[in-house]
């Protein structure tokens, strides 16, 4: 049962509302910069940190459980921006990996479950499904430490 506004836990909820409040706040600078000269003009780099937060809260959200999901909302504005056809374009690329690893480790399991116990687990077989989980866990600390990096990337702008 979810208790911290559709997480599991309180430090995904307040990364979730950071978030949000950061992307408030620059739609809110964008809004006034835009009724003060009384047009829109092409911004690189607010489009930039939009799509940077938006694309943090689509992946918080799959994290959480009940509504409401704010980038439902965001969904127009992004593609209005062009903020979709950006990340469509590096989504396969990241999951053809995440995908194969998962898939060569699913043949793993079913290898070792199709074993009879006549049949042992060779030297070479074994380094192999460790070195598919270390190359699994080593992509996944990166991914992390690239979005660490981008999101104190972006608060300095701030500052």
């Amino acid at each position: 049962m979810s208790v911290y506004s559709g997480f599991s836990t309180r430090a995904l909820e307040n990364e979730y509302n950071q978030c949000l409040l950061q992307l408030i706040t620059i739609l809110v600078k964008r809004c006034s910069l835009a009724l003060s000269i009384n047009q829109l003009q092409d911004d690189t780099k607010f489009a930039g940190n939009f799509g940077k937060l938006y694309g943090h809260i689509q992946k918080l959200e799959e994290y959480k459980y009940a509504p409401p999901k704010y980038s439902i909302v965001l969904k127009e504005l992004s593609e209005q921006i062009g903020i979709i056809q950006i990340k469509q374009s590096l989504v396969p690329q990241q999951h053809y990996r995440k995908f194969t690893l998962q898939n060569a480790n699913l043949q793993q399991i079913n290898n070792l479950l199709n074993v009879t116990p006549s049949k042992r687990q060779t030297k070479t077989s074994y380094l192999k499904s460790n070195r598919l989980k270390t190359e699994e866990s080593a992509y996944n600390r990166a991914i992390e430490k690239s979005l660490r990096y981008r999101e104190l990337e972006f608060l300095c702008q701030f500052d």
